[in-house]
């Protein structure tokens, strides 16, 4: 069975989630693991391309490392580091991405924690004597606006109510 994913916004939501878990039901002998988890939007692909297409390539420029060690680098000053062995040898790496959490899953972090980690990145650069540029002159309000849009957007959503058991949105 593939992975499915549904967004629960309201009552519609959560009766269409039960007849979708109902349906799956039968069509398999397995039991169901169901995770449930807060939706919140993951960063823009314009975010993503500032960062590969515009940030790193400046770095790879002038010190010869490739986009992957860039990014490997700064995921690890900005996330810190876990050393790892591996077939004898002992590596530190990143203890989560852009992209992947603690636990090694997928789970991209948001609009928001993206564009601190941008900044990171070109205020890490300054230190070392490289001058990345905002990627347009007007980069820092737009991507304000589009935090402020889904912000405004999650704190509109509507509880819902599971089973006679309201849940909230806390922090």
């Amino acid at each position: 069975m593939r992975k499915q994913t549904f967004i629960v916004k309201d009552d519609r939501d959560h009766q269409a989630l039960g007849i979708a878990l109902r349906s799956l039901r039968r069509t398999t002998k397995r039991p169901l693991k169901v995770v449930v988890s807060e939706e919140r939007k993951r960063f823009t692909w314009n975010q993503s391309a500032a960062l590969f297409g515009h940030a790193y390539p400046i770095i790879c420029r002038e010190t010869g490392a490739t986009p992957d060690d860039c990014h490997e680098y700064f995921c690890g000053q900005y996330f810190g580091t876990t050393t790892i062995s591996f077939l004898g040898q002992t590596k530190t790496k990143p203890v989560r991405t852009t992209t992947t959490n603690e636990m090694g899953e997928h789970d991209p972090i948001s609009t928001k924690d993206f564009a601190q980690f941008f900044t990171f990145v070109q205020d890490s650069a300054a230190e070392e004597g490289y001058h990345i540029p905002d990627p347009d002159k007007d980069w820092k309000k737009k991507i304000q606006q589009q935090i402020e849009k889904e912000e405004n957007h999650e704190s509109t959503q509507s509880p819902c109510n599971m089973s006679g058991h309201q849940l909230e949105r806390t922090g």
